[in-house]
């Protein structure tokens, strides 16, 4: 990354009457990324941030650039793992609303500026829909349609759903909850749950986020995530005993979206095999049979995907 061009972006027009909003970006082997994140924070049409860069790499160059910046704070951390790196940004801002980017995330310019309406107007926690962009192809991501707020956390246990860039929340949430650092990935959605059990979630249906996804990120390594999701479902099962009665449709849905990422690997074949593991454990069969149709194929696409991503949702 040439350090050069962040510096148009380390000076901002701060309205320190209104609310300050804190925005924790943790970054490690991916500083070729953050200018486009930074840029999209910068450009925010809400008047009073201060964004938080966790750094695991411990950049020399990063701090210097970041110096002299009147609305980015830079911190050096050992790594620790993304949930240790978010932990910090939220112990060091200094904000009343924290909100969440990622290097390879940016944000559309009136996303701040509507969540912090809605948190005025009662919210704890609000969320949005998003764009993703995959293979130079944008898509919408729909996120959790909330049926009640009393049951949005049993909700969300089940479903998921509420990307992590498109949160904003107040920072009471925060000294009741965090991250679980044991976990290396799925530590937001096991914190979500948590925190809509106890604070007031709010969905803005409208994309306010953009993901770009990286073959290299972080969530693109799908055996790590299905441990770690398999680890969080299971933690807060343990933790409640009203999610207990929804542990098996939840570990179902999670074996069930690993299947389909191990058929998009066209170096796993074990596809099959864990279709069958599914149906031994009395899972709903006809969820399962199109994998096994598809999975005989000779060449799979993402046509063939897609169907398989909407039979999950119907889990």
């Amino acid at each position: 990354m040439k350090m050069k061009h962040l510096k148009e972006y380390t000076v901002r027009e701060q309205q320190t009457k209104l609310p300050l909003v804190s925005v924790i970006l943790p970054t490690y082997e991916d500083h070729d990324y953050l200018e486009r994140s930074i840029k999209s924070v910068h450009s925010q049409t809400y008047g009073n941030i201060e964004l938080v860069i966790v750094d695991g790499n411990g950049s020399e160059d990063l701090c210097q650039c970041l110096y002299d910046s009147n609305w980015i704070q830079y911190y050096s951390q050992k790594p620790k793992g993304v949930a240790a790196a978010r932990n910090h940004g939220i112990d060091v801002c200094e904000g009343n609303i924290i909100s969440f980017i990622d290097a390879d995330d940016r944000w559309l310019r009136q996303k701040t500026e509507l969540q912090v309406r809605e948190i005025k107007s009662g919210a704890d926690i609000v969320y949005s829909d998003e764009f993703r962009i995959k293979y130079g192809k944008r898509y919408k991501f729909s996120s959790l349609d909330i049926d009640s707020t009393d049951s949005a956390w049993e909700q969300h246990f089940i479903e998921g759903g509420v990307p992590l860039r498109t949160v904003s929340a107040r920072r009471e949430c925060f000294n009741q909850y965090t991250f679980w650092e044991d976990l290396k990935m799925s530590e937001d959605p096991h914190l979500w749950t948590r925190m809509f059990k106890e604070f007031t979630p709010r969905k803005i249906s409208e994309p306010l986020a953009v993901k770009h996804m990286r073959a290299d990120s972080l969530t693109s390594d799908y055996e790590t995530l299905y441990q770690n999701e398999l680890k969080a479902a299971i933690d807060l099962a343990n933790q409640y005993e009203e999610l207990r009665k929804m542990l098996k449709q939840r570990l179902m849905t999670i074996e069930y979206t690993y299947a389909i990422n191990a058929f998009k690997d066209p170096n796993n074949n074990n596809s099959g095999k864990l279709l069958s593991g599914l149906v031994k454990k009395n899972h709903k069969l006809y969820t399962t049979l199109p994998l096994f149709v598809v999975d005989k194929l000779p060449v799979r696409s993402d046509k063939l995907i897609k169907p398989l991503e909407i039979i999950k949702n119907k889990i």
